[in-house]
């Protein structure tokens, strides 16, 4: 009996979580619709499910868009209410006729930081990441918060904090929304592991902050300055209702037809709390729709009890 952890390692007779339970074995769930799935145990260091975990792919679409909420509540948890921070028009999104906000930001829209994660979170909203990227990174470099430069090295700072993660393997970011460069497949696109993405899904979810607005229904984003406005929004996550559902992101990402790539792809990431209160970190990578997305949420959750029975005790 052996137990697979962060390092992918298989390490005979490894006791998970206590002196007597042993991990059993990283199991494949058969039948999904997305080329790649990984559902993480963070409790006990384990990988539950392993289908082609480790194998990149180059359009996981919004749900990076999770690193800079890791960032935010890890560097702006002191002042999530009371700073405010004004989008500028360099943080366009930058996608040619693309545009993968649901919001999106006008110039000189004001939010506070919470405001910032309602946005990015149940808005999908890049122009936001490219915000607080330009501000969070020039305040590292010391630069006025207009500099161009912030944001690059924000990008920088994103991959610093995920090679941070024990058992983070080779994903690598080159931009902050998920989008970069439409089309067939080039060296400017981020590439993920679904092994990756669900240990980022377990550090962002296991801060309240994220995990509050995540897991809500509806809420809605109040913007500040010329054009004032409370926007209503709901979260489209195929968890919203689920017993245990602690919080989740979905992503997406339209080809325009390119081939070998297909017309669309879909990935999403979550955080699942067991009956036992294990936090089960779930990620799947390029679906074909919304639907299939959905259904391998499912799929996923009812499985998950009867593979690995102590999660329902």
């Amino acid at each position: 009996m052996g137990h697979i952890g962060r390092s992918g390692v298989i390490v005979p007779g490894l006791i998970a979580a206590s002196a007597t339970t042993i991990a059993p074995p990283t199991r494949l769930l058969p039948g999904l619709n997305s080329r790649f799935m990984a559902a993480y145990n963070s409790n006990r260091d384990h990988l539950l499910y392993n289908n082609r975990a480790d194998e990149s792919w180059d359009f996981p679409a919004s749900v990076i868009k999770m690193v800079t909420v890791l960032l935010i509540e890890e560097l702006k948890a002191g002042v999530i209410d009371s700073e405010t921070i004004t989008w500028l028009t360099q943080d366009e999104e930058d996608e040619g006729p693309f545009n993968s906000s649901d919001l999106p930001f006008q110039s000189g829209d004001v939010v506070t930081w919470r405001n910032a994660l309602k946005a990015i979170i149940l808005d999908s909203a890049g122009d936001g990441t490219r915000m607080v990227g330009r501000i969070i990174g020039n305040e590292a470099l010391g630069q006025p918060i207009e500099s161009t430069l912030g944001l690059p090295h924000f990008v920088t700072l994103m991959n610093q904090r995920c090679r941070s993660i024990p058992g983070y393997g080779r994903s690598v970011f080159t931009e902050t929304q998920g989008t970069a460069k439409y089309g067939p497949l080039t060296d400017n696109n981020p590439n993920m592991t679904a092994r990756d993405l669900a240990l980022i899904g377990a550090e962002v979810f296991r801060n309240p902050i994220a995990r509050a607005i995540g897991s809500i229904a509806s809420d809605s984003v109040v913007i500040a300055g010329p054009n004032a406005r409370t926007i209503s929004t709901s979260n489209p996550h195929a968890g919203v209702g689920i017993s245990g559902f602690a919080g989740g992101k979905n992503g997406g990402f339209n080809f325009n037809g390119n081939p070998p790539e297909g017309p669309t792809t879909r990935s999403q990431i979550m955080l699942w709390l067991a009956p036992n209160g294990d936090q089960i970190s779930i990620a799947t990578m390029d679906c074909a729709s919304s639907a299939e997305r959905s259904a391998d949420v499912t799929a996923i959750l009812n499985a998950l009890p009867s593979d690995f029975p102590y999660l329902a005790a």
